[in-house]
């Protein structure tokens, strides 16, 4: 598991990558690799939708100045679940549904900022969601999936502590995985910047959201700049990104060697 907070923590040192045999995806399922593509897509619920209205348009050019992206954030989006909607308008399609809309139109890794919404525990759980979207993840080829943990002093804090929960569990088995820790990083903002209900955000809240996405996407990249190294090198993990490389043929075998590589790393 690698877990980031804004640049107060991050991982970055890594360990070559071991032959292992091949585990190959169906070459069906893995999608063409268009390089002109952009890098990243964001995938969000209404705390994230501040990035695409004009109050946002600070934290949406941050985080556009530094990695090329699609933003596509909703309220009362879903993970996994029929969406709920608010009022009259349809509800939106939930993360699950967006990652395969998306499917052609990014290379490189998706960030999910959605859950706020969702149970915890059973079918459409958070358990179920994550091995939903890093199953779908794998299929088109992507590499990466970043998630944000949710925020404990809120409205319902109570479902947020137990979310957290299950992402770090599962991070520690899943070297794909990446954690942005939000939950802390909201945690130092001013009074004002997050509503009344620990969820929503204001315009400056909204760059420090953007400010977070971005270096998640600089881990992926494994180039944050000031990171501080934790690192467990595993005969796992070793295996998990050789055999991660040999199955994305689609993509070029240098990003896919050096992605393979970042799959050492995991931060506790």
């Amino acid at each position: 598991m690698r877990l980031l907070t804004c640049g107060l923590l991050a991982a970055a040192t890594l360990a070559p990558a071991v032959a292992a045999p091949a585990v190959a995806l169906a070459p069906a399922t893995v999608p063409h690799v268009d390089t002109s593509l952009p890098d990243y897509l964001v995938i969000g619920s209404s705390m994230a939708s501040v990035l695409e209205m004009s109050y946002g348009t600070e934290g949406y050019g941050l985080l556009a100045s530094r990695h090329s992206v699609i933003v596509d954030a909703k309220g009362c989006r879903t993970l996994i679940k029929p969406s709920c909607h608010i009022g009259d308008r349809p509800a939106p399609s939930n993360a699950l549904e967006s990652l395969r809309a998306h499917a052609g139109r990014f290379d490189s890794g998706v960030v999910i900022v959605v859950g706020a919404n969702d149970p915890t525990t059973g079918e459409n759980g958070i358990a179920a969601a994550v091995r939903a979207i890093l199953d779908e993840t794998e299929r088109q080829g992507i590499p990466w999936v970043g998630w944000l943990t949710y925020h404990e002093d809120s409205s319902v804090g109570v479902k947020m502590r137990a979310h957290n929960a299950v992402l770090r569990e599962i991070a520690l088995e899943e070297p794909r995985l990446v954690l942005a820790d939000w939950n802390a990083l909201a945690d130092t903002l001013p009074a004002g910047w997050i509503g009344g209900d620990g969820i929503h955000i204001g315009a400056q809240a909204a760059a420090v959201l953007a400010g977070l996405i971005a270096d998640t996407l600089d881990l992926m990249e494994g180039s944050g700049p000031g990171s501080t190294a934790c690192t467990l090198s595993t005969t796992r993990r070793r295996t998990a990104a050789a055999e991660w490389t040999t199955s994305v043929g689609s993509l070029t075998r240098a990003r896919a060697d050096a992605r393979a590589e970042r799959l050492q790393l995991r931060c506790p």
